[in-house]
């Protein structure tokens, strides 16, 4: 898969199993492939720092919330497979105040798992913050920062 931003463009390597949630279409006359909204929003999740960071990430998801298809969502959650993004996802779309379907939220809460995640990449954020109890995520992004120029009316 390629990612283009910034006037770049960077080559990422997805396992076979990870690669779905694509879409074929047309771009100044060539034929193109590229990931579909809600694979698009999960991946801003799962490597937010491919497009600015969690807060991009946030940005991505409020503005998608609305338009997402969460059957199809749901689909692809249990196709990652992954704790920490399903936790990231829930914590944020209640921050954003994205109101999820009974289905997605039962499988996000068995999602929950003993061991804390980070919300923001320890790397870049550091290691301290409020656990959030019912997500059992370090919330190591300040709320400020974490929502930007995000507007939640």
């Amino acid at each position: 898969a390629a990612v283009y931003y910034g006037g770049s463009l960077d080559i990422i390597k997805l396992s076979r199993e990870h690669f779905f949630g694509h879409e074929e279409g047309m771009v100044m006359g060539e034929k193109v492939v590229y990931s579909d909204l809600e694979r698009s929003v999960l991946d801003a999740l799962d490597r937010p720092d491919l497009i600015g960071g969690i807060e991009a990430s946030a940005q991505v998801l409020f503005h998608a919330g609305k338009k997402i298809n969460f059957t199809k969502l749901l689909e692809y959650l249990r196709r990652f497979n992954d704790s920490a993004l399903a936790r990231r996802f829930g914590y944020l779309c209640e921050a954003l105040n994205i109101s999820l379907p009974k289905p997605i939220v039962a499988y996000l809460s068995r999602q929950v798992k003993k061991d804390a995640a980070y919300l923001g990449s320890p790397k870049r954020w550091g290691t301290t913050g409020e656990r959030h109890k019912r997500w059992n995520l370090i919330l190591n992004v300040p709320y400020q920062e974490l929502m930007g120029e995000v507007y939640i009316g």
